[in-house]
């Protein structure tokens, strides 16, 4: 009797080990699917994302390969500035611009660069800037990252227009200037949004007595003229 009954205890005991041993690998295999799934949406989601970014850079090169040879009337002076340190021209594609005032009555392209390089910058911030005579001189390269509204920079372009339009008019040739400026930027890369600085950045800039909605609407009309010429 004695023999049966711890043999019959032995085997209980390994039926139970057995359940437990079971269990155990069940929960295993569980948490082993679950960090699978999580794994392949993580690589999933950072394949998308590089595809995507490829695919816009590509999309975006050939888009400006086609415009090369596109002549536009729109007259820019070329400017020569001592970078402090070197552009940041990685992977910059403008997806919108935006429009500035120096708030002052009086600047040019040498005094905004060297306002720019007192703030630690490497130079002047601004893509374009336009004199109240209406002529646009060339500030940061097109294909150069910007320093003119934080956080905006990596995908837009800057212009700013000489003057305080707080308390001042924008002159007649200035209003010319930038909105074929404006439409020109819009076709060549086909960008579809303006901004004032304000829209992005808490600040009065360009400031109250800017003209922004006309100068919106006109540069869309003269992206859609622009449109026309030939390639």
């Amino acid at each position: 009797m004695t023999r049966k009954y711890h043999t019959r205890r032995r085997k209980k005991r390994r039926k139970f080990k057995f359940k437990i041993d079971k269990h155990r690998i069940e929960l295993f295999l569980i948490l082993l699917i679950i960090i699978l799934i999580a794994i392949s949406s993580s690589l999933s989601s950072c394949i998308k994302t590089k595809y995507n970014s490829s695919s816009k850079n590509i999309f975006s090169e050939m888009r400006l390969k086609r415009h090369l040879n596109k002549s536009y009337p729109v007259k820019i002076n070329e400017v020569t500035y001592n970078w402090k340190s070197p552009l940041n021209t990685k992977d910059f594609i403008p997806t919108q611009i935006v429009l500035h005032h120096t708030a002052t009555s009086t600047a040019n392209p040498q005094l905004v660069n060297a306002a720019h390089l007192a703030n630690g910058w490497s130079g002047i911030g601004y893509h374009f800037l336009i004199r109240k005579d209406g002529t646009i001189y060339r500030g940061r390269p097109e294909n150069a990252i910007g320093a003119h509204v934080l956080n905006y920079n990596a995908q837009s372009l800057g212009i700013c227009l000489e003057g305080n339009f707080e308390n001042e008019n924008i002159t007649a040739a200035q209003e010319k200037a930038v909105t074929s400026l404006c439409g020109m930027l819009m076709d060549k890369y086909s960008i579809n949004k303006i901004c004032k600085h304000s829209d992005l950045y808490n600040t009065a800039c360009p400031g109250k007595k800017f003209p922004f909605d006309k100068i919106y609407s006109e540069s869309k009309e003269k992206a859609e003229e622009y449109k026309k010429l030939p390639d």
